[in-house]
């Protein structure tokens, strides 16, 4: 629902999440070292920063990332050094032109986030008060509470955290070894993106990054999940519940696409002058 507010934001979103995966890549030690993963990283990074501030929030987490893999491989300073070198280099050829011409023409390489004497420019958007006890309910606070003005299908993104939160839970207390490197990094992207956004701004765009991460580690955790109900449960028993598993799969599949097609019909409508204002909403 905000993505037709934000379409700056997707393409942030397209470079910064893209820069992201090849650093998690090299977490895994089944998978060869590749200094190129690094340097393909860079290069979408420079893509982000080239588009947004907002930018320089994947750059410090993926940043963090890329140091905690160089430490679980066990990378020297000079083995970190070259590549780290390499991927600055590489950021600084694709988006450097941008922060070079506001400095020349600002004497401030990030204007207008702050103005030319050194002021800010962009004005508090803070809702919530910096306190330990509201970082803990920023989900809830944002996501599980309806005002006049949303829609109640903003309860969706709070339900993810919830679902999210149990299966990691349950996990963790029963087969903690099933749950493999991707969810944890991913939980840590998505925490840390939502705790920047909670010290600096609470624009409602400025959520799409770490939310669009929330489905595949939702997917991974429930993958993890039916790892551990196959393994208690005979292999006939197995089958029959992964074909009503899936035949649900199929059937929410068609629901969800059935309600697109209303979707667009109903607003098709509304731009037409079939339906009056009120007509629209309640159909919406």
């Amino acid at each position: 629902e905000v993505m037709h507010g934000g379409y700056v934001d997707m393409l942030l979103l397209l470079f910064g999440i893209g820069a992201l995966f090849p650093v998690l890549e090299l977490w895994d030690k089944r998978i060869e070292w590749d200094n190129k993963k690094i340097y393909l990283s860079a290069f979408l990074m420079g893509g982000a920063l080239g588009v947004k501030y907002n930018a320089f929030y994947f750059l410090a987490i993926t940043l963090a990332l890329l140091v905690g893999a160089f430490w679980r491989r066990r990378k020297s300073a000079a083995e970190a050094a070259r590549p780290l070198a390499g991927a600055f280099l590489i950021i600084l050829c694709v988006a450097g032109f941008w922060y070079a011409k506001n400095a020349l023409a600002f004497g401030n390489p990030i204007y207008p986030m702050i103005g030319i004497d050194g002021s800010r420019v962009i004005s508090d958007t803070l809702i919530y008060e910096r306190t330990l006890k509201n970082f803990l309910l920023f989900p809830y606070n944002q996501f599980g509470s309806l005002s006049e003005r949303d829609s109640s299908t903003k309860l969706i993104t709070f339900y993810h955290f919830v679902a999210i939160g149990a299966i990691f839970g349950f996990l963790l207390i029963f087969d903690r070894k099933r749950i493999g490197l991707a969810p944890p990094l991913l939980a840590f992207f998505i925490l840390s993106y939502l705790g920047a956004i909670f010290l600096t701004s609470h624009y409602t765009r400025y959520f799409l990054a770490p939310l669009f991460l929330l489905p595949p580690l939702l997917l991974l955790l429930c993958d993890a999940l039916w790892g551990w109900a196959a393994s208690a449960f005979p292999v006939l028993a197995r089958r029959q519940i992964r074909n009503v598993l899936r035949l649900a799969a199929y059937a929410l599949a068609i629901f969800l696409f059935v309600g697109n097609i209303h979707y667009f019909y109903v607003k098709a409508l509304y731009k037409t002058g079939f339906l009056t204002q009120s007509e629209y909403v309640v159909e919406i």
